[in-house]
């Protein structure tokens, strides 16, 4: 990503602990990682707001898992 898209370390090492974090949520789910829809992602972003995460961070991880 460094190189594909210009993306600076920092960046990079953010949006795969944003990653991680999804992962790790999915895994509960006990389905293949094929299987991810989009409604999985909105939940997982919708248990991040309970956590008081804020509405930048949310859309940063949003962005991170979309690419």
């Amino acid at each position: 990503m460094e190189q594909e898209r210009g993306f600076a370390p920092s960046t990079i090492e953010r949006w795969s602990d944003y990653v991680r974090q999804f992962l790790n949520w999915y895994e509960d789910k006990k389905r293949e990682i094929c299987e991810i829809e989009i409604s999985d992602v909105d939940s997982f972003l919708a248990t991040r707001g309970r956590k008081n995460w804020c509405r930048v961070t949310m859309a940063n991880c949003a962005v991170s898992l979309r690419a």
